[in-house]
């Protein structure tokens, strides 16, 4: 069971200011994105319907559970920005 003093020390990753291992600049729908945290990597990939994440489910899957990971512990930040850069690869983003 969880207990609520559990649920106050957890915190939300979309709010994480943990920096990525690099910035991704993209442009979507005219407008330039910048993606410097994890926070703004998660709100980008989890908001945006600019892009059908589920024709890269598998990227996406593993984009989002390393960011979230590294919202928890910042030396998670590396893997995470691998996975993203797969994921924006592969959706042809980058």
């Amino acid at each position: 069971m969880i207990a609520a003093q559990d649920c106050r020390d957890m915190r939300d990753p979309f709010d994480s200011e943990t920096p990525l291992a690099a910035t991704f600049t993209l442009t979507v729908d005219g407008r330039t994105l910048r993606l410097q945290t994890v926070g703004s990597a998660l709100r980008f990939i989890s908001e945006h319907k600019c892009v059908e994440w589920m024709e890269f489910y598998g990227a996406y899957n593993t984009a989002k559970a390393e960011l979230e990971r590294a919202a928890e512990n910042a030396m998670r930040s590396r893997p995470a920005t691998d996975a993203l850069r797969v994921l924006l690869a592969q959706s042809k983003l980058l």
